[in-house]
Order: C-alpha cells, then sequence, then structure tokens
C-alpha cells in the first residue's frame, strides 16, 4: 500500500529494476515500463473501500454482469438481473350486478308491453245496468233479483228462497265480459221449496230472460247443468269477470246431510246469450 512504501520507494524500485541485469536462457531481461505499470495499478487498487474488489460477484449486491463490474443502471433489487419476481397488482372485484373484466355485459331483461288505458271518464264505458229480475218460463220460474256482496266468504243470499240475489261485484248481463252470477237457495225450513229447485231438471237449450234496471232483457240459452260437491265446486271459474259474455245460475242439490243441515253439492246452470 501507498502508506507503507511511499512514491519514493516506488521510483527507486523501478530505476534499480532497470539496471539490474538478468540472466534467462544467457540473454540479459530489463524490467520495463510494464512492470511498473502493473505495480501501479496494483497497488492504486488498493485504496478502494474495503471488499471493493469483488464488487459486481454478487447478485445481491448490485446485479453480477459476469465481468466483475456493477451493471449499468443496478442497484435496485427486484430486476431482471436478480430474479426475483414482483408480484401483480391485484384485480379488483366486480361491484355487484357487474361484469367481470373481460367478460360482455349481460343482456337486460325484455320489457313487457304493459296494457295502457285512458283514465278518463268520458272514456269509459257506462256502467252495465243491474239485473232485478230472472224468468224461466218453461219451469214456472219468475224471481225478483237483489244485489250483494259478502257474507263472510261466501255470496250473501236473501233467506227467502223466492228471491234471487246478483252478485253485483261481477259482470252484469249487458258487461262486454265475464259471467253474470245469479244464485237462490233451494229451499228453507220456514219457506218451503224454492223456484231454483227446478234447475237440476232443466233440459239444454231452455231459454233464461234477464230484465235489467232500465227496462233492457237479455235472453240465454241453457248450455250445461252441473252438481258438483261443495268442496270441489271451482268458484275462481264461477265468478270469472274475463272471456265471453255468459250466465251463470247457482243454487244447492245433491244429497241432504241431516245432521249438519245443508246440502252437500251445488248445482250450476250455465247459460250463453242468444238474439
Amino acid at each position: 500500500m501507498v502508506s507503507l512504501f511511499g512514491w519514493r520507494t516506488v521510483a527507486r524500485s523501478a530505476r534499480q529494476a532497470r539496471q539490474r541485469p538478468g540472466r534467462r536462457g544467457g540473454r540479459v531481461t530489463t524490467l520495463g515500463p510494464v512492470l511498473v505499470g502493473g505495480l501501479l495499478v496494483a497497488l492504486l487498487s488498493g485504496c478502494g473501500a474495503p471488499g471493493a474488489g469483488s464488487a459486481g460477484t454478487d447478485p445481491a449486491a448490485g446485479g453480477f454482469t459476469g465481468s466483475g463490474g456493477v451493471a449499468a443502471g443496478a442497484g435496485a433489487r427486484g430486476s431482471q438481473i436478480t430474479g426475483e419476481r414482483v408480484p401483480p397488482a391485484p384485480v379488483p372485484s366486480p361491484a355487484p350486478g357487474q361484469p367481470a373484466p373481460g367478460q360482455p355485459a349481460p343482456t337486460p331483461p325484455a320489457v313487457p308491453d304493459v296494457p295502457r288505458q285512458s283514465a278518463d271518464l268520458a272514456g269509459q264505458p257506462a256502467p252495465a245496468s243491474p239485473p232485478v229480475r230472472v224468468q224461466v218460463e218453461s219451469l214456472g220460474i219468475d224471481m225478483s233479483i237483489e244485489a250483494v256482496g259478502l257474507d263472510g266468504t261466501a255470496m250473501a243470499l236473501p233467506a227467502n228462497p223466492a228471491v234471487a240475489a246478483w252478485y253485483r261485484y261481477g259482470s252484469a248481463p249487458h258487461s262486454p265480459a265475464g259471467a253474470t252470477v245469479i244464485a237462490a237457495h233451494v229451499d228453507s225450513l220456514v219457506y218451503d221449496l224454492g223456484p231454483f229447485a227446478r234447475l237440476a231438471d232443466a233440459p239444454g237449450g231452455t231459454e233464461i230472460v234477464l230484465t235489467t234496471a232500465d227496462g233492457a232483457t237479455q235472453r240465454y240459452a241453457i248450455t250445461a247443468i252441473d252438481t258438483v260437491e261443495k268442496q270441489s265446486v271451482p268458484w275462481a271459474g264461477v265468478f270469472d269477470r274475463a272471456g265471453q259474455p255468459r250466465l251463470t245460475l247457482v243454487t244447492c242439490g245433491g244429497e241432504f246431510d241431516y245432521e249438519a243441515k245443508r246440502y252437500l253439492s251445488n248445482v250450476l246452470v250455465s247459460a250463453v246469450p242468444v238474439p
């Protein structure tokens, strides 16, 4: 090191080396500038920091080039030289109802075509006139009709079986759609047998005439008569307000339960309008 030899000692050694003859194979060998340069390089290399001579040989110290030097731009860990891998940034989860990245957006559901109708009162059809009388001439039936609602969950009926009832929340005789429902008791312990008791034996095509409060009449022809146990009656269809205009007459029938004092079935008379 320079601190041990000094620059004068180095120069003197160099002069002596040029003057000292040597013998190698009978020839004189002179130590020239090559030796001096080598010594200077060796001495100057000792001025570095401890361990500087192995710089560039430790990948963790800043990148290994294979030539004893630090690679240009090295010094940051995680480069391609060191072989460390940087984990990719996490992909955020899609928001609820949104497609995942790279996925096509879902097709929105088709919007149904909702029918619209004017709420203008002037454009609404006039309410149908309620029925007030029912006649079946061939069976000797001629009864007045009362407009009724519900008695609990069932259609209300007059106590007198000689008086029929019209369900006023349903269709009327001249309504453009739905069933006009007329019902009556078949008999009573107080009033005896009622006129509707004769409906069960009416032949097909029997004419029924309804008279409305405005004096108009609507004629019907019987198409079917069914006796159905009460628990099996399709009441939703009986009181249906959709479909073609029609008439349904309802009374009791079938076997009589003397303990419960009621009939076990209903008689359903279906009729369609006729000119």
